[in-house]
């Protein structure tokens, strides 16, 4: 069940990528090809993490990723924490900027983080 969540969402980013490119040749605009590559490249995890749970015969991103957490968690925090938070930081810029800067938008995106996390958790998605 859990390698068809993740070939769905591969499948998703994917036809995510192709719509924002296809969307950045109509406009000619480069914020949108950057989030076609960003949606391309997370397709990409994606579908390597359903072919590892699907196969069994590769490490799967979440056991590669407590593995490193487990043997350096400073270095991880240090480049893992300021992450999300430039991530933050540069929404209420961009929306500040236009003068249409809505709290519902910082919310939702808190509640959505929070959200998966709890699903994971309730799930037993665990290294």
């Amino acid at each position: 069940m859990s390698a068809a969540i993740f070939a769905f969402a591969a499948v998703a980013f994917l036809a995510g990528a192709v719509y924002l490119t296809w969307q950045a040749i109509k406009h000619r605009d480069l914020l949108r090809e950057s989030a076609a590559v960003i949606a391309l490249g997370l397709a990409g995890a994606m579908a390597y993490e359903a072919a590892a749970l699907a196969t069994g015969r590769m490490a799967t991103i979440s056991v590669i990723v407590a593995q490193e957490f487990a043997l350096h968690p400073l270095q991880w925090l240090a480049w893992f924490l300021p992450v999300p938070a430039l991530g933050g930081a540069l929404t209420f810029h961009f929306m500040a900027r236009r003068r249409e800067a809505r709290w519902f938008v910082f919310l939702g995106g808190g509640v959505a983080y929070l959200l998966g996390g709890f699903l994971a958790f309730e799930l037993h998605w665990l290294p």
